[in-house]
């Protein structure tokens, strides 16, 4: 199966801060930058906010979010 073919993984956790490309969440205790173009809806992400959203599972794997 390639990177692709996964499907995604949810994810739930709270904005920490946002530049025009990035988003830095946390879920549980870690936190990661992860990038607006590859995750749709953090686009409109505000600091602080609590959120749900979709993230790629190779991205997920290679943040450390899929670890516990």
């Amino acid at each position: 199966m390639s990177r692709r073919d996964e499907p995604p993984v949810v994810l739930s956790g709270r904005v920490v801060a946002t530049t025009d490309k990035a988003v830095l969440v946390r879920v549980g205790n870690l936190e990661a930058w992860l990038p607006k173009s590859q995750v749709e809806a953090l686009e409109d992400a505000v600091r602080d906010e609590e959120i749900e959203f979709e993230c790629p599972a190779w991205l997920a794997r290679d943040k450390g979010f899929d670890e516990g």
